[in-house]
């Protein structure tokens, strides 16, 4: 587990925008943040430390950073 002081070093380089309106509800969140990296915990803690109503990672080098996902193949479908 990561102490406090770690996690803000992890945070530095990578810093979350306030957003000034809630998240578009028609939306997905995944159009504001990327809920896989691996720096959005650190994140989200500075976000609720500057108690932000909302935020993005849209201003993050990181921000268009995925994940690769295996896809599995469901039974009965063509390959």
């Amino acid at each position: 587990m990561q102490s406090i002081r770690e996690k803000a070093a992890m945070v530095a380089n990578h810093h979350p925008t306030e957003l000034l309106k809630l998240i578009d509800p028609d939306r997905v969140v995944e159009h504001y943040r990327n809920l896989f990296c691996d720096h959005y915990d650190g994140c989200l803690d500075e976000a609720v430390n500057k108690r932000w109503t909302s935020w993005t990672c849209a201003r993050c080098v990181l921000f268009a950073v995925r994940p690769k996902v295996k896809t599995v193949e469901r039974c009965g479908a063509a390959a």
